[in-house]
C-alpha cells in the first residue's frame, strides 16, 4: 500500500515537497500526491512489476527523498475531450515522441516547472533525443538524495 503523506519525507526534504503541493494547489492543477516513503519491500515489488527501475534501497522513495504525484482523471479542470484516460497519462504516445492529449501534457509541463522551481529534480526531464517528455513525469526528488541517504541511512531506512 503506497505512503502518501508528505509527514513520512527525510525532513530536509519535506518543506520541498509542501511546497510543491502549495504550488500544485495554487495553480489549480489537477495533481494529487500518491506515494512518498516506500519500503524496500514494496520497491522490490514495483521492480518485478517493471514499474520502477530501482530495487529495494536503490530509490530515492526508501529514504524518504522522493515523492510521485498522479492525475485526478474527474476533476472539473478537464475539458470533457481532454479528460486524462487513468492518472498515469502523459498525453503522449507510447513512444512519448508525439502529444496525443495536450491538456495532459501541459499540466506535466507545468509540474516540472513548479518541481524545478521549488529546488528538486523532476523526472519528466529523464528523457531519449527526441522524447518529449521523460519516463516519470508523476517523480520529484532532492538533488542530493544519495549523500542523505548515505549520511542517515541507519536512521532513515528503519522508518516504515
Amino acid at each position: 500500500m503506497p505512503i502518501k503523506s508528505l509527514q513520512r519525507l527525510h525532513p530536509e526534504y519535506r518543506d520541498i515537497e509542501i511546497l510543491i503541493s502549495r504550488k500544485v494547489r495554487n495553480e489549480g492543477l489537477p495533481l494529487v500526491v500518491y506515494e512518498t516513503k516506500r519500503s524496500h519491500k514494496r520497491q522490490d515489488e514495483l521492480f518485478a512489476r517493471g514499474s520502477s527501475k530501482a530495487r529495494g534501497g536503490q530509490s530515492p522513495h526508501n529514504w524518504g527523498l522522493a515523492a510521485d504525484r498522479v492525475l485526478v482523471p474527474d476533476s472539473t479542470f478537464w475539458a470533457p475531450k481532454y479528460r486524462p484516460k487513468h492518472p498515469w497519462d502523459m498525453g503522449v504516445d507510447e513512444d512519448r515522441t508525439e502529444i496525443i492529449n495536450p491538456m495532459v501534457f501541459e499540466v506535466w509541463k507545468q509540474y516540472g516547472r513548479l518541481v524545478r522551481d521549488a529546488g528538486a529534480r523532476w523526472g519528466g526531464l529523464w528523457k531519449k533525443p527526441g522524447q518529449l517528455i521523460g519516463w516519470d513525469p508523476f517523480h520529484s526528488q532532492a538533488h542530493n538524495w544519495r549523500k542523505l541517504k548515505i549520511r542517515d541511512g541507519e536512521w532513515w531506512n528503519g522508518v516504515q
